[in-house]
């Protein structure tokens, strides 16, 4: 009992580790989307630089939560196979000291089955509880898309066949500072 308790808290936590590097992977998704549709923006201002830095550190928290949750699938995937083995051992000394000495062999059976029946139902659950995440998460992405307006045509140009026609055409002069030189 004490190893399936053991195997449960352990999924759950894993659980828990996915739902956090879910959330980083959305935001980072999310940006970079926004990046993406605002590139004229972000060029025109100069901005490169500062989306960069804010990728990167998304980017990083989206690993370090990526390398925590593979790390502890990866030590519960190693120990699993031996996980039902220590636990069954325990649950066999129990019943040992419990039945006064004598244990048969379809008990040891039994509680071996039993304990490896539950191990990997908490696989699945965990399993099922990420897939719902990932789902649900997916959904809202779709809704949202989905329900913005579409944009009026007089808004949306045709793509220009020519590759040396600019993609914005800035007019006037600008400076960095007011009353300064141009820079373009």
């Amino acid at each position: 009992a004490v190893g399936a308790g053991l195997a449960c808290v352990i999924r759950s936590t894993s659980t828990v580790m996915w739902r956090s590097y879910q959330k980083y992977y959305h935001a980072r998704s999310k940006d970079l989307s926004e990046f993406v549709r605002h590139i004229c923006s972000i060029k025109a201002l100069s901005w490169e630089e500062h989306s960069l830095l804010r990728f990167q550190r998304l980017r990083k928290l989206e690993l370090g939560a990526k390398r925590a949750c593979d790390c502890l699938n990866g030590c519960l995937s190693a120990n699993s196979g031996s996980m039902p083995w220590f636990a069954t051992l325990g649950a066999l000394l129990f019943f040992f000291r419990r039945l006064g000495g004598t244990i048969e062999a379809w008990q040891i059976f039994l509680v071996h089955r039993t304990l490896l029946s539950l191990l990997s139902c908490s696989g699945l659950i965990t399993i099922a509880l990420q897939k719902h995440d990932s789902a649900w998460k997916s959904f809202a992405e779709l809704k949202s898309f989905l329900l913005e307006p579409e944009r009026p045509r007089s808004q949306v140009g045709p793509p220009a066949l020519d590759p040396q026609v600019p993609a914005v055409r800035l007019l006037g002069s600008f400076s960095l500072q007011e009353g300064g030189a141009p820079v373009l």
